[in-house]
């Protein structure tokens, strides 16, 4: 476990205990003052901030956990924050989180919020183009190579795979239809 999410965990565990110290000082301040209004917008107010809180926290660490490849539980904690869907970049990166985990269909719809807000990262076409070859649907994925590569500098490393990436989708789209040559039995 890293440095980083033992101090998520102390961080949080502080302020669960600090939340509930201070709801129980309210609530007796509360029953010795008669109900006086003010402690209940303090408590109000406190409650609320360990809420945004706990959300910046979700957030933090749905990226730690994408950074670092664990995608299944960067998916959880993108799915537990409340703004990802306003987001474009956390968009693309909870869409890369269902294409790694394998679901390509949520994929698509997250690439496909994320150009509805206008996001400027245009690795959302890559991602889409991932998506629908994944999906076996290679006309769209090589629409959305085609897209992609309308974006990247030409010569460049990353434009010489793309142009692959199209021809595979050629190649897979011919294949997809041949008939079967063989039966193989598996004799083990």
């Amino acid at each position: 476990m890293t440095t980083e999410s033992w101090t998520v965990r102390w961080v949080d565990l502080f302020l669960k205990e600090f939340q509930i110290i201070l709801k129980n000082l309210i609530l007796t301040h509360l029953f010795e003052m008669k109900g006086k209004g003010i402690f209940v917008v303090i408590s109000l107010l406190l409650f609320l901030n360990n809420s945004i809180l706990a959300q910046s926290e979700l957030k933090k660490q749905g990226d730690i956990y994408f950074h670092a490849g664990k995608y299944k539980e960067a998916l959880n904690a993108y799915k537990e924050y409340n703004k990802t869907g306003t987001d474009p970049q956390l968009l693309i990166k909870r869409g890369l989180c269902y294409l790694y985990t394998n679901q390509p269909d949520a994929c698509i719809i997250d690439m496909s919020l994320a150009h509805k807000l206008k996001s400027i990262d245009n690795k959302r076409f890559k991602y889409s183009a991932m998506a629908y070859f994944a999906k076996r649907e290679y006309n769209e994925a090589a629409k959305f190579y085609k897209t992609y590569l309308n974006s990247i500098k030409s010569g460049t490393e990353e434009w010489r795979i793309t142009i692959n990436e199209i021809k595979r989708c050629g190649y897979s789209k011919n294949y997809k239809f041949l008939q079967q040559t063989a039966f193989i039995e598996n004799l083990g």
